[in-house]
């Protein structure tokens, strides 16, 4: 006792960490990540065989990592701190030119691309009435090679992506050149500087690619009205919290709809004015990413398209209706029943496959296009 009374720091310093312990795993901890724009990991089950096999370890320690008390604010606090000390990169975020921010690439970006881009090919093999088109977006630090920081490493994505296109053509589908049509327009606004997803303008793009591959008719997308939103902060910038950035604007075209429909409920329009008042306000298109989503044209549709998507197709599908009379999304993310089922009584003329590179190999739900 005479030693820990000589020495108060270290039992303060064990309670403090066994405090923080127990309420780690005592408080409901949140089930994603606002700053991170990310899912985070769930409370692993334990049962003898993990607890043997030593899996239980991991897991749980991804699980304490995901949810520490006050996570966000640590995270806020630690991002500010490097900014603060001119850090050119802060928590995997690189800063570059014109106020630009690029992820760093990691394993974990590209685990399951091989095997996902193997569940597409299949889930085109089984369809060979369907015609499918495989989209693949680049990220910006593949289009926008300038405004990279001088000596930043970046993954292969092309390679990888024309890899993916030779085993998509081999089973039968379609593909479409998402980088060359947007590297032509790559001194245009066609990513937002602090996060990472492409903007309207470069959804524009593709649409119009999109549209004369399928040859379906191109809108005069220059007759519709596009409103914007100043004072974005993106997902990237969540991360780095760098002191002097750049903040985005978010333009999107007003189109004309008849109907909105989000997991079967009805929708005053394709976007939730309310989101726009939050931090993450690109989460305001499509009201975020329901299993299945409807937009009408008109309440009789002629032509149908069907999106498998992430969340880059959010602000490009809304273009599309003005050549489609209905476009279907289904985010496999968020869907409860099976593609197959669904699929099984419906019609499409056309189904796009949209995914942005890294999502395609960071995401496990891919598998469900086979369910």
């Amino acid at each position: 006792m005479k030693k820990l009374l000589k020495y108060p720091l270290i039992p303060a310093f064990w309670g403090f960490v066994g405090l923080f312990m127990l309420l780690d795993v005592l408080l409901p901890g949140a089930t994603y990540s606002e700053i991170e724009n990310r899912q985070l990991a769930s409370m692993p089950k334990l049962t003898l065989s993990s607890l043997m096999s030593n899996s239980f370890t991991g897991q749980f320690e991804v699980y304490l990592n995901d949810h520490f008390l006050l996570r966000d604010g640590w995270i806020t606090l630690k991002s500010m701190s490097e900014s603060a000390l001119l850090k050119t990169e802060n928590n995997g975020i690189v800063y570059g030119a014109e106020g630009s921010m690029f992820e760093k690439h990691r394993p974990s970006l590209t685990q399951y691309y091989t095997r996902n881009i193997q569940r597409i090919a299949d889930f085109v093999a089984a369809h060979p009435q369907r015609r499918i088109t495989l989209a693949i977006a680049p990220g910006a630090e593949v289009v926008q090679t300038d405004r990279l920081p001088a000596g930043m490493p970046v993954y292969d994505e092309l390679t990888a992506i024309n890899q993916a296109y030779s085993a998509i053509e081999a089973a039968g589908g379609q593909t479409i050149d998402v980088y060359s049509a947007l590297y032509a327009h790559r001194e245009e606004y066609i990513y937002f500087r602090t996060d990472h997803h492409w903007t309207a303008r470069a959804a524009r793009i593709f649409a119009e690619s999109f549209l004369a591959a399928a040859g379906r008719p191109i809108p005069d997308f220059d007759k519709i009205e596009i409103k914007s939103l100043s004072s974005f902060l993106g997902t990237h910038y969540n991360k780095a919290k760098s002191w002097n950035a750049r903040p985005d604007h978010i333009d999107y075209y007003e189109v004309p709809l008849s109907s909105v429909h989000v997991a079967g409920e009805p929708k005053p329009a394709y976007y939730d004015a309310a989101q726009f008042d939050t931090r993450d306000k690109y989460a305001a298109f499509l009201w975020g990413n329901a299993g299945i989503t409807v937009l009408r044209r008109t309440e009789q549709p002629e032509s149908r398209l069907l999106i498998i998507k992430d969340s880059y197709a959010n602000i490009l599908a809304p273009l599309l209706t003005q050549s489609y009379d209905e476009v279907v999304l289904i985010d496999l993310r968020a869907l409860t029943t099976h593609l197959s089922d669904y699929l099984a009584g419906e019609d499409f003329d056309d189904i796009l496959i949209l995914y942005s590179f890294r999502s395609l190999g960071s995401d496990n739900n891919i598998a469900k296009l086979n369910y």
